[in-house]
Order: structure tokens, then C-alpha cells, then sequence
């Protein structure tokens, strides 16, 4: 009885060093998570605030005209080194629609809506899933 007393005193002690050290990691990963809440916080105002002054938003815009001007010089680069544009053929069949296809991958896109939206009336009763290209 008395040994069956001490090893219950043992398990007790046992448990109750778990129980200490689930309550440890139970702490730390409460003080994490505040910490990441925290961090979570201030992405979301430094976010909400990147354009709140004049000064950003110009950055911004300045920011967007230099990649702009590096790839107006990489096409005129390419059309520098592309002789086959002085063809009579090329000459004939130039549109500016069909250089910035070839350059712009949003223009499709834009192609594709306006196209959209000319042909919505000429049939408002049926709509299509298919979009079919406009030829260029």
C-alpha cells in the first residue's frame, strides 16, 4: 500500500512536470503569436499608407515611368536590328494594333473586351462562352 502510495506520488509529480512544460509552450506560443499579430499589423498600415502622401505617389510614378522607358528601349532596339520592316509587304500589311500585340501582351486582352463589348449589341439575348480573337 505504501509503495502503491509512492509511485502515485511519482505519476503525480510526472504530470505535473507535463503539465508545466505544456503550459511553457502553451506561453511561447501565445507571445508568438502576439508577435506575429503585431508584425501582421504594421504590413497592413505600412500597406494602407504607401500612397498616403504626394511624395509616394510620385515615387510611384516615377517608379512606373522608368520601367516604362527601359521597355520603349528594349522595342526600339528591337525594331533597330529587325530589317525585314522595311519590306514592301511589312510596309503594306503595318498596323499599329499589330506592333503592339507583338510588344504588349495587355493589348489582346483589351482587344478582347472592346471586342466584347461591340458585339453585346448586336446580340444582347445570347451570350457567348467563346471568345473568338479579332483578326489583325
Amino acid at each position: 500500500m505504501r509503495q502503491q502510495l509512492e509511485d502515485q506520488k511519482d505519476e503525480i509529480e510526472e504530470l505535473k512536470k507535463r503539465l508545466q512544460t505544456a503550459h511553457d509552450n502553451m506561453i511561447g506560443s501565445r507571445s508568438l503569436y502576439e508577435e506575429q499579430q503585431k508584425l501582421h499589423q504594421n504590413l497592413i498600415e505600412r500597406w494602407n499608407s504607401r500612397y498616403d502622401n504626394q511624395q509616394k505617389r510620385i515615387q510611384a510614378v516615377i517608379d512606373i515611368a522608368e520601367l516604362e522607358r527601359k521597355s520603349l528601349y528594349e522595342d526600339i532596339k528591337s525594331l533597330i536590328k529587325d530589317n525585314n520592316r522595311f519590306s514592301l509587304e511589312n510596309l503594306l500589311h503595318y498596323t499599329p494594333q499589330a506592333w503592339l500585340s507583338k510588344r504588349n501582351q495587355v493589348v489582346k486582352f483589351i482587344e478582347t473586351l472592346t471586342y466584347n463589348d461591340f458585339n453585346i449589341g448586336a446580340s444582347n439575348s445570347e451570350k457567348s462562352t467563346k471568345v473568338p480573337w479579332p483578326s489583325i
